[in-house]
């Protein structure tokens, strides 16, 4: 009897200890990452080739024209960045929430011509020699003003 006793009390001393252990590393964790958490997404290829596709791509020409952004070239597209562009990036990430990192789908944000771009493509694996993806890649339009005036499955 005495036996458990002293197991039990260790056990509910070790349980408190680990829970007091755990919240402040937690906190500490969301501080930290808060801190030096970046406001933009970054940009990758296949985001940047999915803008790119919108804008140059023949068969899209009347989509750019009901959008107005006929004119703008892909030589013009820029990749939103910090130091420059965080309440451009926090107004998209209110619209089209914060996907950054994610396992199937991942954001980044383009300006060009007064416009911004917000390609989610699919991102793909590579299993065994295979590219894995399926599905379709999605583009928003969005004005100056932060309103989406398109979004195009692509």
């Amino acid at each position: 009897m005495f036996m458990k006793s002293i197991i039990l009390a260790s056990l509910f001393c070790f349980g408190i200890l680990y829970i007091s252990h755990s919240s402040s590393a937690e906190q500490g964790v969301l501080e930290t990452g808060t801190e030096s958490e970046d406001v933009c997404p970054d940009g990758f290829d296949v985001a940047y080739e999915v803008v790119a596709r919108y804008l140059s791509s023949d068969g899209l020409a009347d989509m750019r024209q009901e959008a107005g952004t006929s004119g703008i070239s892909v030589d013009n597209v820029r990749l939103l960045v910090d130091g420059e562009d965080e309440e451009a990036c926090q107004a998209l990430d209110t619209l089209y929430g914060d996907y950054r990192g994610g396992e199937v789908r991942d954001v980044a944000y383009y300006e060009a011509g007064g416009f911004y771009f917000v390609p989610d493509p699919l991102i793909t694996h590579e299993v065994g020699g295979m590219i894995i993806a399926s599905g379709h890649h999605y583009l928003y339009v969005v004005n100056s003003d932060f309103e989406q005036i398109q979004a195009l499955m692509m």
